[in-house]
């Protein structure tokens, strides 16, 4: 799949099923980026973006040069965030959802501050109903401060529809639920692109960014 350069303008979907692939490929755009110098910052419930972050049989950590607790981010922002070379990971208390989209809200008010960065949120499934409103305003307001962003969730509907509507790039793996389908069709405005969706082999992703005309493996 070729590699894309994410721009600030720049609202990126990646979702599909456990095991479709869209965390590592999530990874493969920071290490992308990285080479690129773009400073980036990842949301990141499991602590898999960093490599410090935990490792198993089944996860491949990702890229990230450092990573904190929330707790140790929201004590000491400028020690973590003034730096030229920002390649983050922030792990959020996940004991439950409140709490974690407690953190979420707090972290992304930093980064809004910080600015001219990548903000990755992940597991967005997890905590987004705790905060539909602020993840709204990464998709739709945040673009003034200079941050582009990814949202990673198992399927298009965790988001919502205003926040969908922003989406500059989608990377999908296949998809069952018909309302899932619908929102992957209003994304691209393509019923084709949803069918083909369906239809993916299990490990596969399709690719779809604005004015794309012919979706990319």
């Amino acid at each position: 799949m070729t590699f894309h350069p994410i721009v600030t303008r720049d609202r990126v979907l990646v979702n599909g099923k456990t095991g479709s692939g869209k965390g590592n490929r999530v990874k493969a755009i920071c290490a992308g980026e990285m080479k690129r110098e773009t400073r980036i910052v990842a949301f990141d419930p499991h602590d898999e973006y960093s490599v410090k972050g935990h490792a198993t049989d089944h996860v491949r950590l990702g890229p990230l040069r450092e990573r904190c607790t929330a707790d140790q981010l929201l004590s000491a922002p400028a020690k973590w965030l003034d730096r030229r070379d920002l390649a983050l990971a922030v792990v959020p208390d996940m004991s439950n959802r409140k709490a974690c989209g407690e953190d979420f809200i707090e972290v992304a008010e930093l980064v809004r501050h910080t600015g001219n960065l990548l903000f990755v949120v992940e597991e967005i499934g997890y905590f987004g109903d705790k905060c539909a409103d602020e993840l709204e305003d990464v998709a739709c307001q945040y673009r003034h401060a200079g941050v582009s962003c990814i949202f990673v969730s198992q399927c298009a509907v965790q988001i919502t529809k205003t926040a969908r509507r922003q989406m500059s790039q989608l990377y999908t793996g296949r998809q069952d639920d018909p309302a899932d389908l619908r929102a992957i069709a209003e994304i691209t405005k393509s019923a084709d692109f949803a069918r083909r969706v369906s239809e993916l082999p299990a490990g596969e992703l399709l690719h779809w960014h604005e004015g794309q005309t012919t979706p990319e493996k």
